[in-house]
């Protein structure tokens, strides 16, 4: 094997850690945020149980039982998407396809000709939630009640 190839496989495991690394962080500081939080409730009720005033209510949290609908939450709690977001990630996929599929037929290494058709796949995918944004647009019965 050539340190070429070698040093972009690295490259590449690298990348893929990398985003995992960040996701497991990400995940960790909102349950430490959550924690923070329940700790300062936790603290408000003691607070009011030593001097005798009425406990202050506890907010619902989804603690994974038989009750929960999912494993992220109830609908109501998360934010709401913008309506056009799966147009607009659709586009951008498939631009980004357009561009890859672009640069690699016009690099001037002939090797790299042949590797266009890695282009398709994000244009597909991108024509693909295009098609999703064109399937689940609210009729107009729907519209009127939001």
């Amino acid at each position: 094997m050539s340190p070429t190839i070698i040093g972009t496989q690295f490259i590449g495991v690298i990348w893929i850690f990398g985003w995992v690394i960040l996701f497991i962080i990400i995940n960790h500081l909102r349950w430490k945020r959550k924690f923070k939080r329940l700790e300062l409730l936790h603290r408000e009720r003691l607070v009011a149980m030593e001097k005798g005033l009425p406990l202050p209510e506890l907010p619902e949290f989804d603690n994974g039982g038989a009750g929960s609908q999912r494993w992220w939450g109830d609908r109501e709690g998360r934010r709401k998407l913008p309506k056009r977001i799966w147009l607009a990630i659709g586009v951008l996929s498939i631009m980004t396809g357009g561009g890859t599929v672009t640069a690699l037929l016009i690099h001037p290494d002939p090797e790299q000709h042949q590797n266009w058709p890695f282009g398709l796949i994000p244009i597909f995918v991108g024509i693909g939630f295009v098609l999703q944004h064109l399937i689940l647009k609210p009729s107009a019965t729907d519209r009127e009640t939001e």
